[in-house]
């Protein structure tokens, strides 16, 4: 399977996903977003 003819034919098809997902991927490549635990013990 070609990724790339995927990717392709997502967005001849659905192009407001396909720049969802691709603004994703360039968001998740620019840094990490770490989210705080709520499980700590409080002192």
């Amino acid at each position: 399977m070609n990724s790339n003819r995927n990717w392709e034919q997502l967005k001849e098809n659905d192009f407001d996903v396909y720049k969802a997902i691709i603004g994703e991927e360039k968001r998740q490549a620019r840094g990490i977003e770490l989210i705080p635990s709520e499980n700590y013990t409080w002192p």
